[in-house]
């Protein structure tokens, strides 16, 4: 059961942030390796470690954000605003999403729908860059290369809600969002990775409740897997916003049409 956990973890923490959907992967592993599903405690410590992940790497960002919170146009509003459309949904459809859209037929068909719509956008993409005097461009950590409109900030925060299909990928969705409106591809995946920390914060603490009462097993896994997502998250987040400068979305693409594939090979065997 560790090595279990250990896989859930490793999944976690690298599909969370790439654009092939986590919670996609996460509804598979199971069902490819005959257990039975991790449940609500996992799924609660797995989100808690990606979004502490998310608050250790933009440390200096989220302190920047916090000092300016009185700004009019201060990031943390727009960050803030912009999760409402998730927040309203996933409160509303909560046991739809844990039920009903829970299957591996939805998980192919949203898979094969996201990459069509990166490969449309990286198709038709033109990128913007609005800002030219960055000391390094390299260092995602700066808060600096976050200029973008409410506007913008609204529109991938209304593009977010379709990431409770799992599938889907919400860093995948609010990445794209960002590109079609020409934002960098870092930037627009730094603000995706930055709108995805109240999200999985408050998953993570609604699912918790399962964790009371569980018992010392239950939580060794839970403790394993939270610390191997949070270990790989940090890797897999530095890696893409590098990765980005230079790279296009269209290897995931390929990724996710030869998922889609195999998962149907798997569901008709």
């Amino acid at each position: 059961m560790l090595i279990y956990s250990f896989l859930l973890g490793l999944i976690q923490g690298i599909t969370e942030f790439l654009p092939v959907s986590s919670s996609g992967h996460l509804i598979l592993l199971p069902r490819i390796l005959n257990f039975a599903d991790q449940g609500l405690a996992v799924d609660a410590v797995l989100h808690l470690a990606t979004a502490l992940a998310i608050f250790v790497y933009f440390r200096k960002v989220w302190w920047g954000i916090l000092l300016d919170w009185r700004q009019k146009n201060g990031l943390l509003r727009k960050i803030v605003v912009a999760s409402i459309p998730a927040a309203t949904v996933g409160l509303f459809f909560n046991n739809l999403i844990g039920t009903v859209l829970r299957s591996e037929w939805i998980v192919v068909i949203m898979l094969v729908l996201v990459a069509g719509l990166m490969w449309y956008v990286e198709r038709n993409y033109t990128e913007v860059r609005k800002v030219q005097n960055l000391t390094n461009v390299a260092d995602h950590t700066s808060r600096k290369e976050l200029n973008l409109s409410w506007v913008q900030a609204i529109l991938v925060g209304l593009a977010q809600p379709f990431a409770l299909i799992p599938g889907t990928s919400r860093s995948g969705i609010t990445i794209i969002a960002g590109m079609w409106q020409h934002l960098p591809r870092a930037q627009a995946a730094q603000f995706s990775f930055l709108l995805g920390a109240p999200i999985a914060l408050g998953a993570g603490l609604v699912k918790g409740r399962a964790l009371i009462g569980a018992g010392m097993d239950e939580l060794t896994v839970v403790l394993v897997a939270g610390t191997v997502a949070f270990v790989v998250a940090l890797t897999v987040m530095h890696w893409l916003l590098r990765f980005l400068q230079t790279g296009t979305l269209k290897l995931f693409v390929w990724y996710r049409l030869i998922l889609a594939i195999l998962v149907v090979l798997m569901i008709l065997w």
